[in-house]
């Protein structure tokens, strides 16, 4: 019960701090200060299984990327992918949801590419892996988890390269 309320004042406290910025941040016109907060609350509320509130934050932050000119939308749909995802696990293995989720993955990939984010391409191959086994195919899910191994291990291949170059 101690853990329970202290989750709660916990999440509380941070929504209380992020409302107490998102003022602050509007008053200033901080555009992207305003989107990164919207994009971190979707992400708690995410973590906390709030899922509809999650996917609104993160649908405020995306009415601010025209006013801005926000290069991390690569990211933002890794994180609304990943928000469909969890949502679909916690909807009883929700078709929509993860069909949602892939559609925001494969959204993020053209922009991990030509960003060369090659561990956020990575990480799209193996939710993509995950998103089709959930879905039961499993053709997709193995095609998906060979793209994602492949990349991972050249990055981690070129990561020990630079490691060992300075030996």
């Amino acid at each position: 019960d101690d853990d329970t309320r202290t989750g709660k004042d916990t999440f509380n406290l941070l929504f209380k701090t992020m409302n107490e910025c998102l003022t602050i941040w509007n008053e200033l016109k901080d555009t992207s200060r305003i989107i990164h907060t919207y994009i971190k609350k979707g992400e708690y509320y995410a973590e906390y299984k709030y899922f509809d509130s999650a996917l609104q934050s993160m649908q405020i932050a995306q009415s601010y990327f025209s006013k801005f000119d926000y290069k991390a939308i690569d990211y933002y749909n890794f994180l609304f992918g990943k928000i469909y995802y969890q949502k679909g696990k916690a909807n009883n293995n929700s078709v929509s949801d993860f069909n949602e989720a892939i559609k925001y993955f494969n959204e993020c990939l053209p922009y991990a590419k030509k960003t060369k984010n090659r561990k956020l391409e990575a990480w799209c191959y193996d939710w993509l892996s995950v998103c089709y086994k959930n879905l039961g195919d499993y053709k997709l899910s193995y095609e998906y988890l060979e793209k994602h191994s492949y990349l991972y291990g050249s990055i981690v291949a070129e990561d020990n390269f630079k490691e060992l170059s300075k030996i």
